[in-house]
C-alpha cells in the first residue's frame, strides 16, 4: 500500500526557516562587529603619528566603549599628556588615511580630522578639527595628573588667580574675555611644563570645566555665542617642544602675535595719577600736592564721573565749569590728562542716546532689544560707522585739550545679552566686538590705556590689570598680582599697569600700600590709585625712592619692548624661564623677571620682615647690597626685607 506524504505544517515550517536565517544572520553581525571592533578599531593603539625628527608619537587608543576614545602623547618614549575625547562618536569608529600627514577618525556619529602641521627638530605641532551639529556637545579632556608633576600657565585671568594655573576652578565658564568674573584676558592658551602648549581657534563656542583630575575643553552652541545656526567647529592646535619655555617661543608668532610696536617712552617713564570722584578744584589740589611733595607725572587719570551721564563724552558744567582753565593749569605744571570713557551710553543721557539709536549704532540683540541690565546700551564697534562716530567724540575732547584716553570695556559682557552682529561672522559672535573695539582705538591713539584683550597682542596698548582689593590674601588681593602679571605676559601682553591700592582707600593700610608699591616697580608702568601723601612723610620718601628705582629702569623696558617686538619674549617672565625643567621655579609664584636679568621678589605677606627667596642658574648680585653675589641655583631661606627694602637681584656680568 502506498504510503502518504504527509506535508509539514507551514506554520512551523516558515519558524524553521526563520530561525535559521537568524541565526545566520546574527553570526555575521557578530563577525562582522569582531572584525570592525579588533581590525578597524582595536581597544589598544589603533593609530599611532610619528614625528620623527621632532620625537614625537601621538596613539589613539579606544577605552572602555562607555569612556570613548582618548590620545596619548609621547616625547622620546616619555609620556606628555593624555587627552580623553569622549563617547560621542561612536562605537563602529574607523581610520581613514588621506595622505600628507591628515588622518580621519569616522563613524555614523561624525568624525574628527588630524592633521600634522609641523615636524622639525625639536618640535611637533598638530591640528585637531571637528564639526558639530548644534544641537550636539563635545568635550575633551586633559589629563592633570599623568604624568606626575606636570605643571600649567597661562589660562584666562580670574578673581582668585592662582599660579600654577591647574588648581584654577571653572565650571562651565564660556571661554571670553567678560568683566563679570574679572576673567578681561582670557586668551584660548595653556601650556604645560612638559614642553605642551595648546590653543583653541576663536571660532570654538568654548566652555571651560574643572573635573577631578581633568581639565575639560566644552564646546556647544549655548549663549553667550551665536545658537541661530545649524553646525560649529571645535578646533585646537598642541604643540610638543623640549621644555615650556621653547614650547611658548614656538607658540608666540605662530599663534600668539607679536606686538608690532610699543608705547611711547613718556607713557612709562614718570608714574599716573588716578582720581575718583573729583571735581575741577579738587583736580588742581591733586596737582598743587604733587607739585609741593615733587612727584613727576606722565598723566593724571579722571575716572568716568567727569561725565555729565554716561556716554554723554562731554564735561559736567557743574563738576567742570571752566575746562579751558582747568586744562591751562595742566599745561603750566606740564602735567597730561587722561579721561576715562566707556563703551556705554544710558538710556536717559540724550540727545546722545537718541542720536545713537536714531543712526542703529548701538548693539542689538535678536529680539530688537538693546540695553543692559543697568539701563545702558553699548555703541557697536563691529560697525564701521559707529567706530568713526565714537571716535570723532573722542577728538572733540582732544580738541580741548585732553591729551589721552581709558578704555573701560570692551569685553563680551559689554554688549547686552545675545547680540546680533550684522556682518560679522556667526562664528566669531560676540568676540569680533572686542577685536574692533581695541583695534579701533588702537588706530585712534597707540598710547591708549585699556583693561581687555583677545587676539589683540600685536597692539602697542597699555594694558590695565583689573581692578583688586585692598587685602593680602589670593583673593584679588596682593597676593594674586604676581600670577596675575605672569599669566598675562605668557598671553602676550606685555605693556602693563597695575594701580597701586584697591578701587577705594578703604583698608588700604601704610604696610600693604608700601608691598604694594614695591611689587609693581618693575612693571612697565607705575600707577597710584591712593596717593602716598595720605599716610605720611616715610611713605612719601619711599614712594620717591621706588619712583626713582623704576625710573632708572626705563632704558631697559624700552630695550625689552624691542625684543617683544622682535622675538616675542615676555618683558615679565615668570622665574622657571631660566630654569624651566626644576619644580621650585615652575612653582614660583610670587617672585618674577623683568628680562632675563632681574629676579624681583617683594615682599607679599602682612607683618613680614623677610622671605624666602628662589635663585636660578647664574651669578646674582643683591640689589640692595652690590657686594653680595650669590651663585644659583640657590634657595635663600630667611632674606631681611623691613617695610623700606624690596628685594631685587641683578644678573652679575663678566667683566672679561
Amino acid at each position: 500500500m502506498e504510503k502518504k506524504r504527509v506535508k509539514g505544517n507551514p506554520k512551523y515550517k516558515s519558524a524553521f526557516k526563520w530561525g535559521t536565517a537568524g541565526i545566520i544572520a546574527t553570526v555575521i553581525f557578530v563577525l562582522v562587529e569582531v572584525f570592525i571592533i579588533h581590525w578597524v578599531t582595536p581597544f589598544d593603539n589603533f593609530l599611532r603619528v610619528h614625528f620623527p625628527k621632532a620625537g614625537v608619537h601621538v596613539q589613539f587608543e579606544c577605552e572602555h566603549i562607555e569612556d570613548g576614545v582618548a590620545f596619548s602623547i609621547h616625547k622620546n618614549r616619555t609620556l606628555v599628556q593624555i587627552v580623553r575625547m569622549g563617547d560621542n562618536l561612536g562605537w563602529d569608529l574607523r581610520v581613514e588615511d588621506h595622505g600628507g600627514g591628515k588622518y580621519v577618525l569616522r563613524s555614523r556619529e561624525g568624525s574628527v580630522s588630524f592633521n600634522t602641521a609641523v615636524d622639525e627638530d625639536g618640535l611637533a605641532v598638530f591640528h585637531i578639527n571637528q564639526t558639530v551639529r548644534t544641537t550636539d556637545f563635545v568635550e575633551h579632556c586633559f589629563d592633570l595628573v599623568n604624568p606626575d608633576g606636570t605643571n600649567w600657565f597661562a589660562g584666562p585671568h580670574k578673581y582668585y588667580q592662582y599660579w600654577p594655573s591647574q588648581v584654577l576652578q571653572f565650571t562651565d565658564d564660556a571661554y571670553l574675555p567678560k568683566e563679570s568674573s574679572h576673567s578681561s584676558i582670557s586668551e584660548r592658551y595653556w601650556l604645560t611644563s612638559k614642553g605642551m602648549f595648546i590653543y583653541f581657534s576663536d571660532r570654538t563656542p568654548l566652555f571651560l570645566n574643572r573635573k577631578p583630575n581633568h581639565l575639560c575643553f566644552a564646546a556647544k552652541k549655548q549663549n553667550p555665542y551665536y545658537t541661530y545656526d545649524t553646525v560649529f567647529v571645535f578646533n585646537y592646535t598642541i604643540g610638543i617642544a623640549a621644555d615650556a619655555r621653547k614650547a611658548h617661543k614656538a607658540a608666540v608668532g605662530r599663534y600668539l602675535r607679536k606686538p608690532l610696536h610699543y608705547p611711547d617712552r613718556r607713557v612709562i617713564q614718570h608714574p599716573k595719577w588716578i582720581l575718583r570722584n573729583h571735581n575741577m578744584s579738587q583736580v588742581q589740589e591733586y596737582i598743587d600736592n604733587l607739585l609741593y611733595y615733587n612727584f613727576s607725572t606722565s598723566s593724571i587719570i579722571l575716572d568716568k564721573s567727569w561725565e555729565t551721564c554716561t556716554g554723554a563724552l562731554e564735561f559736567d558744567p557743574i563738576k567742570f565749569p571752566n575746562v579751558g582753565s582747568m586744562i591751562r593749569y595742566f599745561r603750566r605744571y606740564r602735567t597730561h590728562l587722561t579721561l576715562t570713557v566707556t563703551p556705554y551710553i544710558h538710556e536717559d543721557c540724550n540727545p546722545y542716546f537718541q542720536d545713537a539709536l536714531s543712526r542703529g549704532f548701538l548693539v542689538k540683540t535678536h529680539q530688537n532689544t538693546y540695553l543692559n541690565f543697568d539701563r545702558t546700551a553699548a555703541v557697536d564697534f563691529t560697525q564701521i560707522a559707529a567706530r568713526r562716530w565714537f571716535l570723532a567724540r573722542l577728538k572733540d575732547l582732544q580738541a580741548l585739550g585732553v591729551d589721552n584716553f581709558y578704555f573701560e570695556g570692551g569685553e563680551f559682557d559689554s554688549a547686552p545679552n545675545d547680540p546680533n552682529f550684522e556682518g560679522v561672522s556667526t562664528s566669531l559672535h560676540p568676540i569680533q566686538y572686542t577685536i574692533d573695539s581695541l583695534r579701533a582705538l588702537a588706530e585712534f591713539d597707540h598710547n591708549t590705556i585699556v583693561r581687555t584683550g583677545f587676539c589683540t597682542q600685536d597692539l602697542p596698548l597699555l594694558l590695565r590689570l583689573p581692578d583688586m582689593d585692598n587685602r593680602w590674601d589670593i583673593q584679588n588681593g596682593l597676593d594674586s598680582l604676581i600670577p596675575k602679571i605672569l599669566q598675562t605676559n605668557l598671553n602676550g601682553y606685555y605693556f602693563l599697569m597695575a594701580p597701586i591700592g584697591g578701587t577705594t582707600s578703604e583698608g588700604l593700610t601704610k604696610e600693604l600700600y608700601i608691598r604694594w608699591m614695591q611689587a609693581v616697580v618693575f612693571l612697565p608702568s607705575m600707577a597710584f590709585s591712593t596717593p602716598p601723601w595720605e599716610f605720611d612723610d616715610e611713605t612719601i620718601e619711599l614712594a620717591h625712592k621706588f619712583i626713582r628705582l623704576h625710573t632708572r629702569h626705563v632704558s631697559l623696558f624700552v630695550d625689552l619692548f624691542k625684543l617683544a617686538k622682535s622675538d616675542g619674549d615676555p618683558v615679565n617672565l615668570p622665574i622657571w624661564w631660566l630654569y624651566p625643567q626644576n619644580w621650585r621655579a615652575q612653582e614660583t609664584h610670587d617672585q618674577y623677571l623683568l628680562g632675563e636679568d632681574i629676579i624681583v621678589a617683594p615682599v607679599l605677606k602682612p607683618n613680614s620682615l623677610e622671605r624666602g627667596i628662589f635663585l636660578p642658574y647664574g651669578i646674582w648680585r643683591d640689589g640692595n647690597d652690590n657686594s653680595s653675589l650669590y651663585q644659583g641655583p640657590r634657595w635663600l631661606p630667611s632674606y631681611r626685607a623691613p617695610l623700606d627694602v624690596l628685594p631685587y637681584f641683578v644678573r652679575a656680568r663678566n667683566k672679561n
